[in-house]
């Protein structure tokens, strides 16, 4: 974790996700509302790492902005992977200034192949089809 550290980041918040019951969560969802008062970051000022330094896509999905442009507060989305009776490690670091993060690729969308289907998703981890519910 420390290789990955970049100092322009004034803070970090250690993020734990468990599995009390002992099942096993593949890219689990997790949300994290936050309230900042110590440092309050810029809405573009976040990023979250997993514990092997490598970044975690994540997403804000509602957020007050106060009138300097930070956040006040802010809910946090992310896919948590945890072995059976394990714990997973991220850490989400904070910065006062817009940053630049990597591109993570997204739910894409499929040619829909039910004949009512009119919306096909893939999300990494699911297909979804949606149809009309005419049973084509």
């Amino acid at each position: 974790m420390t290789e990955w550290w970049d100092p322009s980041f004034p803070y970090r918040l250690p993020i734990a996700a468990i599995d009390p019951l002992r099942l096993g969560r593949t890219r689990e969802p997790v949300r994290l509302d936050l309230v900042f008062d110590l440092f309050r970051p810029h809405p573009g000022g976040m990023a979250l790492v997993d514990d092997a330094g490598r970044p975690a896509p994540c997403q804000i999905v509602r957020s007050g902005i106060g009138r300097d442009g930070r956040l006040d507060y802010a809910s946090l989305y992310f896919l948590a992977d945890v072995a059976p009776g394990g714990l997973a490690r991220y850490h989400a670091y904070l910065a006062g200034e817009a940053r630049r993060l990597p591109a993570v690729r997204g739910i894409r969308q499929l040619k829909p192949k039910l004949g009512d289907g009119f919306r096909r998703l893939d999300t990494g981890a699911y297909v979804i089809e949606l149809c009309r519910g005419t049973a084509r």
